[in-house]
């Protein structure tokens, strides 16, 4: 049985403002209870999803409970309420951060973790280093965001052989202080490595995570510890912030399960938790569902993805992307839970 259990709470707002369908992709849900200049106790960024043009990464902000859709506004809503008036400095609307120094298009997945008072989020754009790669912005504030040291190029994951594969591709990338006793690293993370239908997924590793250094690459077939055979464990679906240990000196990681498709092909994706070694790239047993796809009439019929959590009270928040609609309706979704270790 496993060791998450949690319970749906529906859609959390409507689709944003000026954001193209099919609407929110990939949220990163951010505790800034310790950041100072931030006017609410949570942040969500999410993106766009494969957008063609410029992308962009979209800010909102919950003032208390992140299942509750009544605690949400978006940084539009907040900034005519006055609540950045205190900031001389910021952008005028979402999306808040779009990415024009480097690689073109798809300013998107972006992840983000509270770093010594600081705000580092990464996130990935095309035509990048031959294929599509990830780079990294700090913030003092959680809104203006710049780039990785002020220098040109702000890529932290390369692949490691860019020009001699169809699809070098480093995007996607989730990653948290390192929970893993027999890692000597400050920060991991898991990302894409190449894309399409032969796609990879990488582990990384930092010691301030500014610095990444490739760990370990994943091939697909290392992610068939699930009860279906036609499909796999997403590594780059990892939801790190969930890795937490178990009384065998393992420990309880959740992360996506996919059918295997790429690109525009239907899929199934559902939330699954799985047992991990201490060594982070290990995975014991047999992956359990802990939340499956909706009925056909509900926003999360096709894809329940990219779960990211928070605590708060001893009780777990999270959202997480639902698809529907043939995979052209994304809708921001909550959830709440516990974990028994």
């Amino acid at each position: 049985m496993p060791h998450y259990r949690f319970t749906k709470t529906g859609p959390l707002f409507d689709l944003p403002i000026n954001m193209p369908k099919p609407g929110p992709y990939y949220v990163s849900l951010l505790d800034a209870r310790e950041l100072d200049s931030f006017p609410a106790p949570f942040a969500l960024y999410f993106s766009t999803d494969h957008h063609h043009g410029d992308g962009g990464i979209w800010l909102y902000l919950c003032d208390g409970d992140p299942s509750d859709p009544k605690a949400w506004s978006s940084y539009d809503e907040a900034m005519a309420a006055g609540r950045f008036d205190h900031l001389p400095h910021k952008p005028e609307k979402n999306p808040i951060l779009q990415e024009h120094t480097q690689g073109d298009g798809h300013t998107e997945t972006p992840y983000a973790n509270l770093v010594k008072g600081k705000v580092l989020l990464s996130y990935h754009k095309n035509n990048l280093c031959h294929g599509q790669a990830t780079l990294l912005a700090l913030s003092e504030d959680g809104v203006n965001f710049e780039r990785l040291h002020g220098e040109e190029d702000s890529v932290i994951l390369r692949h490691a052989d860019e020009t001699n594969v169809p699809h070098p591709h480093t995007g996607y990338f989730r990653w948290a202080p390192n929970p893993f006793p027999e890692l000597k690293a400050a920060y991991i993370g898991y990302s894409l490595y190449e894309g399409a239908m032969d796609f990879k997924s990488a582990m990384w590793v930092s010691p301030d995570a500014r610095e990444w250094t490739l760990h370990h690459i994943f091939d697909a077939i290392e992610g068939r510890n699930v009860p279906d055979p036609d499909t796999i464990f997403v590594w780059h679906g990892i939801t790190p912030e969930s890795i937490r240990p178990l009384s065998n000196g393992n420990f309880a990681v959740l992360g996506s399960v996919s059918t295997r498709a790429a690109g525009s092909m239907e899929r199934i994706v559902e939330l699954y938790e799985a047992e991990m070694a201490p060594d982070g790239v290990s995975l014991i047993g047999t992956a359990e569902k802990v939340l499956p796809v909706g009925t056909t009439d509900q926003p999360d019929s096709e894809e329940i993805d990219t779960a990211s959590l928070v605590e708060l009270n001893g009780v777990l928040h999270g959202v997480y992307i639902g698809t529907s609609d043939h995979a052209m309706s994304n809708t921001v979704m909550g959830i709440t839970g516990t974990f028994e270790p």
